[in-house]
């Protein structure tokens, strides 16, 4: 939807002359180009995300810098760009019949003695999981994560939950549905304003997609509350998998291995 705005608006400005199809082809990236100066080795992805935070910011939105990375601001900028042109991004429909391998559920309860019980101190005990597709750094689309850190005692199951992620979905849906934006796995720190260990510490909970599933954000606006993301947490809650999102309207990026 993003390349199909871009069309609309390039050629209502007269800068392109095709056909609004979404496609970012030869003629819309030569309109880019010639809408704005951008850098000659952007990628045709950055060109769209850095054509967007231009537009936004001749509708006197605010977008951040024009990077051509799509963080928080250039979201919060492009989500009232669609309110101001009247327009809403498409659903996407997926398959709602699915079976899940319910397998390991015996997380350790989320305090900190039973964690550092069940996963050891944090930052330790970790290992490389390869991930079964391909995905993209949330803050820097044009890097791509084919491997994650995360503990030991985690590997097996966030590997169950990408496949069959991928086995349910398919590639071209998990880009579509931004399943490949992510946003951390292990990283030892404090909660944010708070002393307690994140449970990233452990390397037992990881992110996707935090740029439109914002820490504070509920129901009303994450994308992951919506009806195509439903499959996913049936994987996800069948391996025993914690979601603050669906448990306590928040934080709907994140996913640990824990249970109350």
């Amino acid at each position: 939807m993003k390349v199909e705005i871009i069309q609309e608006l390039l050629k209502g400005s007269g800068h392109y002359a095709g056909i609004i199809d979404g496609n970012f082809g030869s003629k819309t990236r030569a309109a880019v180009r010639s809408y704005y100066k951008f850098p000659s080795d952007w990628s045709d992805e950055r060109l769209t995300v850095g054509c967007i935070q231009v537009i936004c910011i001749k509708n006197n939105l605010k977008p951040g810098e024009i990077d051509g990375r799509w963080g928080r601001n250039t979201q919060q900028a492009y989500e009232e760009l669609l309110s101001l042109l009247g327009k809403k991004e498409k659903s996407i429909e997926v398959n709602q019949n699915i079976e899940v391998n319910k397998s390991y559920n015996r997380w350790p309860k989320q305090d900190y003695n039973s964690m550092v019980e069940f996963y050891g101190k944090v930052g330790t005990n970790q290992t490389s999981l390869i991930l079964p597709y391909p995905m993209v750094l949330a803050w820097d689309t044009g890097v791509t994560v084919v491997k994650i850190t995360c503990h030991q005692k985690c590997k097996e199951v966030f590997g169950s939950i990408f496949e069959q992620t991928l086995k349910h979905y398919g590639i071209k849906a998990i880009k579509e549905l931004k399943l490949d934006s992510f946003g951390g796995c292990l990283n030892v720190r404090k909660t944010r304003g708070g002393n307690s260990w994140s449970k990233h510490s452990w390397g037992c909970a990881y992110d996707l997609d935090p740029n439109r599933n914002q820490l504070k954000w509920g129901r009303d606006k994450a994308y992951f509350a919506r009806a195509e993301y439903d499959p996913y947490w049936k994987i996800v809650e069948a391996m025993g998998g914690y979601s603050l999102g669906r448990e306590r309207n928040f934080d709907f990026m994140h996913v640990e291995m824990t249970r109350q």
